[in-house]
């Protein structure tokens, strides 16, 4: 176990843990197994001989070697418990993050909609607050994640993100024209905006 411990210090691979881990747990079945044959064989021994306390001694410095081993176990079992569970919680943020983006972009694109349908500018101002927003979640998110990919797919994300954004703009600068070519352009730019949405 020590090894296995030393060799996941060196190089960094959990494999190496799960194993020292496990071969702490047999080594304690393996020696309270030994101390019960153990103890079998002292009582065999005569009584007040030499034998009789060394075996006492040996058998003794066993029990404290199998329960210092019990409690590294104990303690080894309580991180990977905490570290499992600090997993879990940055999966739920990650969730939440994804969903408040979801709903940032919802609420940018009803506003546009809604702006180009009222012409209230109300509608763009709670447009330019899902923008903020969003901006603040995806910076959120980029701080919950922890690995190479997960940041490869936030940046293809970012992209997607701001093309969906540009077409918003796009949308908007059109939408006053009240042309029936820039109705036609108006309605190719929401659904091409729809397919980067999907």
């Amino acid at each position: 176990a020590v090894v296995f411990d030393a060799v996941y210090l060196w190089r960094g691979s959990p494999a190496f843990a799960t194993a020292a881990y496990w071969n702490i747990a047999a080594g304690i079945v393996g020696g309270l197994l030994a101390a019960v044959f153990g103890l079998i064989d002292w009582f065999a021994i005569p009584a007040g001989t030499l034998a009789k306390r060394i075996g006492l001694l040996h058998g003794g410095s066993n029990i404290v070697v199998v329960l210092i081993f019990a409690i590294v176990y104990a303690v080894s079992a309580q991180r990977a418990a905490s570290r499992t569970n600090a997993e879990v919680d940055r999966t739920n943020l990650v969730r939440h993050d994804l969903a408040e983006i979801q709903d940032d972009l919802a609420v940018a694109e009803s506003s546009v909609r809604g702006f180009l349908l009222t012409g209230r500018s109300g509608m763009l101002m709670d447009y330019k607050g899902a923008v903020v927003a969003l901006r603040r979640d995806m910076a959120e998110l980029d701080l919950h994640l922890t690995d190479e990919l997960q940041h490869k797919r936030l940046d293809r994300l970012n992209e997607l993100v701001e093309k969906r954004l540009e077409t918003f703009r796009a949308v908007l600068s059109v939408g006053g024209a009240g042309t029936p070519d820039s109705q036609a352009r108006l309605e190719a730019l929401l659904l091409h905006g729809q397919t980067i949405t999907d």
